[in-house]
């Protein structure tokens, strides 16, 4: 169990702070982020104007999962 202790939310975001620093750097909340975040919503790896041809590719490594962008030849964007 992740210890959220440190923070208090404050919905006034004048008065608001950033999450606590240890965050940032926890192996623990990486787990939960690739979990919670990453493994459920859309995340941007590229620019379209890499991939605006037929043909042209990019590789790109997410959270340790290699990926490959590519413009397939009846021009649909791919990801694998």
């Amino acid at each position: 169990m992740i210890d959220l202790s440190d923070f208090r939310f404050e919905a006034d975001l004048a008065r608001a702070a950033t999450m606590p620093a240890r965050w940032y750097v926890e192996p623990g909340f990486l787990g939960l982020e690739k979990e919670k975040i990453f493994g459920r919503t859309w995340q941007a790896v590229g620019r379209i104007d890499e991939v605006a041809r037929v043909g042209d590719f990019f590789a790109y490594v997410e959270l340790g999962e290699p990926l490959v962008m590519t413009r397939r030849t009846d021009g649909v964007l791919r990801g694998f």
